[in-house]
């Protein structure tokens, strides 16, 4: 669960006694959330019980361009140069669109 890594996740195992392997259903039960409120203050419980139901309330915020732009597939092994280069077509032309896309969204291109 993002956010509970670390010293909070070891904290938090320690102080509900379970496991890194412990479902996440396992915070929803009300003794674990009377603990959860007693070790770590009310706001800090519902933070967690709301991030291991999936709710997050931090604001998004835009990353700015990528750094990089790819196009990649997984395909069975072949030594057929035909079907080798049908795969390198549609590779090529996914990443063509994709340098386009980019190129109208941030005003670059590569070099």
């Amino acid at each position: 669960i993002p956010g509970l890594m670390g010293q909070l996740g070891e904290k938090v195992i320690l102080a509900l006694k379970i496991s890194e392997e412990s479902p996440v259903a396992f915070l929803e039960s009300p003794e674990s959330q009377r603990i959860l409120r007693r070790e770590f203050g009310e706001i800090k419980a519902k933070w967690m019980l709301d991030i291991s139901r999936g709710i997050d309330s931090t604001p998004v915020v835009p990353r700015g361009p990528p750094k990089s732009i790819i196009s990649e597939r997984s395909f069975p092994p072949t030594t057929s140069p035909d079907k080798l280069k049908r795969i390198m077509r549609t590779l090529s032309t996914l990443l063509f669109f994709r340098l386009k896309e980019d190129a109208a969204l941030y005003r670059r291109y590569p070099q």
